[in-house]
């Protein structure tokens, strides 16, 4: 505490003090007065018994409470104040930061409310930015009618404004006072863009085109990645920590325990058998025993124990976490719900259970379709509807649920397209869970996963073209390269294999880069001979991200098909691109993504249940069905998806999990790194220091010792 005026405090006490005392010690003036008996003056008796001006000071309470209220006065004279965190000036950013690790249960402050169970709880982290955030409100409601204006945003994965600018104190702290914890991981990056924008707008609009600067404050624990964007130069921006200072061995550990990795695959040779992985993480300071257990559809299954090595600390003090993975296996032919839970009460409760969606075994249903080209020279070499045998014989190796093979006539007959026109297609999208087209080109493709071969194209951000025939001796290659941990390439090997020819692939530079108003597809090449690319994978935007394969070679002018490693290689893409093989037996979403459900056509509404209720409208493309988007969930778990169609009663569960080191690693830091550059709290307080003034807290110290001493002096008066 620091005093504003310090030299007038001191000249008062020195006034005030000694005449309180001189009081005390001025000896009482009584006149002369004949009495019958001086009985009734035995209280009196050392008054008289002297005949000097002075005397000692006797014990009295009356004094303690006089001397400690003037006290309290002259230090309100004094004008004591404290500093504050923030001295917000100009114009103010309140960034508070309601991610998944604000929820942990460390924040400084009192108990408060729960409301779950109407009992009280520790206070967390958003609890305490919140607390300290409205003390900046307070803050800025103390300049009266010159108080600067202030904006409010809410951070988690996406960045959202809650109250813009504006210099009603209420409007803010009601602002502030209804952001609410997310189980969301933070993006620094969509705060620093957001606050950028707002800060510009708000000083384009004053009315002399100048600016008294702009602060930003982050009430954040510091865990969040950094931020590539940069902030104007007029925007200073301070981290006001949240949550334990956790940067030095000091500080100790966090108790926290968290599920960070959570997948399931069904045994490639035998389907009914999934094999469920879990990897746990620990910040404690001391290898902890937990035992996991897990749910399938709701019935207890299984318990997996696990000791978890303790937390280290790196070369810089940082914490490192404990790892420990674990599996188990059950037996399940049907889909199901898997969920796995951390039975122990730690500081963040939403990474102790992960959940993931078992897919059925049953086998996936392929659709072939062939050139049928009669004219071609290598049309005897091949098989029915001239698709290649070798290829023919790999899928039905798979021993699928249906395979059917056509040719491009009975194809666009099926699918209600027609070569010239474009139409869309029509409703027998759904009845196939793979096609593959064998120098067939679609006028449209199909809203399903696809396998192309020796064919022409152009897609988005990929074409395929042939070469002249002139140079088909210069052009022949072999596989140069081949991306070898890809789960389509993972098992094949290509050393021997001899392309002549093959066609030319090209794949745009901007192809992962498309604008968020017209999104590209993304493409990632996974062979290469020596001219370029020669089988690439093509997912498309949108939320259905359907998956295509293309494979710029005829087939039947390769030595591939007879090679070992063909089969291998058509098992390992119907696995990856139809998402029932061994390759994704498991599906769950985190807090991280967007959550889109593919529905019939017939469905309208869609009900949601679950850690958040709401009511989604369904999107229709046509015959293609519906999507119903749930946005980026704000709290993870289990919920229930309801919606009615043609069909019947459509009900299905959805799995959100939180799975984010990072976040259960607790970590806090008083800096954040923006566009390369730290920048925090050493460097806010230099720019700003800020005090408030408590002169009125000693003013009714005062107040109420003053009360104390009259009712002591009128108690001793009446006896």
């Amino acid at each position: 505490m620091s005093f504003l005026a310090p030299l007038l405090g001191i000249v008062a006490a020195a006034i005030a003090i000694p005449i309180l005392i001189g009081l005390y010690l001025l000896k009482l003036r009584r006149r002369t007065v004949k009495v019958s008996t001086t009985a009734f003056w035995e209280s009196a008796v050392r008054d008289v018994q002297a005949n000097v001006p002075l005397r000692w000071i006797r014990p009295s309470w009356l004094l303690v409470l006089q001397l400690v209220g003037l006290v309290c006065l002259l230090l309100a004279l004094a004008r004591p104040a404290v500093p504050t965190e923030a001295g917000p000036r100009g114009r103010t950013i309140i960034v508070i930061d309601h991610s998944a690790a604000m929820s942990a249960r460390d924040g400084s402050g009192s108990m408060v409310p729960d409301t779950a169970s109407d009992t009280l709880r520790p206070a967390t982290r958003l609890d305490e930015a919140k607390r300290r955030a409205l003390e900046v409100v307070e803050q800025l409601a103390a300049g009266g009618s010159s108080r600067p204006m202030a904006t409010v945003i809410a951070l988690a994965q996406e960045a959202r404004i809650i109250q813009s600018f504006t210099s009603d104190p209420r409007r803010l702290r009601e602002a502030i006072e209804s952001i609410g914890p997310t189980d969301q991981p933070a993006r620094l990056d969509e705060a620093v863009r957001l606050a950028a924008a707002t800060a510009s707008s708000q000083e384009a609009a004053a009315a002399d085109g100048t600016s008294a600067g702009t602060s930003m404050l982050l009430f954040t624990d510091g865990g969040l990645e950094g931020s590539e964007a940069a902030l104007p130069g007029s925007i200073t921006v301070r981290v006001l920590r949240c949550g334990p200072n956790l940067a030095t061995p000091a500080t100790g550990a966090v108790d926290n325990l968290g599920i960070v990795a959570m997948s399931a695959r069904r045994d490639a040779e035998k389907p009914g058998t999934v094999r469920v992985f879990v990897r746990v993480q620990s910040v404690r300071d001391v290898e902890t025993d937990v035992t996991l257990t897990w749910t399938l559809d709701g019935e207890p299954s299984g318990l997996l124990p696990m000791r978890v090595p303790a937390a280290s600390r790196g070369p810089d003090g940082a914490i490192m976490p404990g790892e420990l993975g674990g599996t188990f296996l059950l037996e399940r032919s049907a889909g199901g719900l898997v969920v796995v839970n951390l039975p122990r009460e730690d500081v963040l409760h939403s990474d102790n259970t992960a959940a993931v969606m078992l897919n059925p075994a049953n086998k996936p249903r392929v659709l072939v379709v062939g050139a049928n080209d009669t004219g071609d020279a290598l049309f005897k070499a091949r098989g029915p509807s001239g698709v290649d045998r070798f290829l023919l014989g790999a899928l039905n190796d798979l021993e699928p649920a249906e395979l059917r093979v056509i040719d491009a006539g009975a194809y666009a007959q099926m699918f209600a397209i027609a070569t010239d026109a474009g139409d869309a297609a029509g409703g027998q999208r759904t009845a196939w869970d793979l096609i593959v087209f064998d120098r067939v080109s679609p006028t449209r493709w199909p809203n399903v996963p696809t396998i192309s071969i020796g064919a022409a194209m152009t897609l988005d951000g990929l074409s395929v073209t042939p070469i002249e025939r002139e140079s088909w001796a210069d052009a022949a290659t072999r596989i140069i390269s081949w991306r070898r941990t890809h789960p389509i390439l993972r098992y094949a090997s290509l050393d021997s294999m001899l392309v002549s020819p093959p066609m030319r692939m090209t794949i745009a530079d901007d192809v992962a880069t498309g604008s968020m108003a017209a999104p590209r597809a993304s493409v990632i090449a996974l062979a290469f001979g020596k001219s370029g690319p020669l089988i690439a994978l093509l997912e498309e935007p949108g939320p259905r991200r359907v998956r295509r394969l293309v494979i710029g070679f005829d087939l039947l002018r390769t030595n591939w098909g007879p090679e070992v490693s063909f089969p291998v290689f058509v098992s390992s893409a119907v696995d990856a691109l139809t998402g029932r093989g061994e390759a994704a037996s498991g599906v769950s979403f985190t807090t991280r993504e967007p959550v889109a459900l593919a529905l019939p056509s017939s469905a309208q509404t869609v009900r949601i249940s679950g850690p958040q209720s709401m009511e989604l409208e369904v999107m229709h493309n046509g015959d293609e069905g519906g999507i119903a988007s749930m946005g980026i969930p704000r709290l993870a778990g289990v919920y229930r998806v309801r919606a009615e169609s043609q069909a019947g009663q459509i009900v299905r569960s959805i799995a959100v999990n939180l799975l984010d080191p990072r976040v259960s690693a607790l970590g806090t830091r008083d800096v954040v790194e923006i566009a390369g550059r730290a920048t925090g709290k050493a460097e806010g307080a230099a720019q700003q220091q800020a005090v408030r003034e408590v002169w009125s807290w000693f003013v009714l110290a005062a107040g109420i010792l003053l009360s104390i001493e009259w009712f002591v002096y009128a108690w001793r008066m009446r006896s």
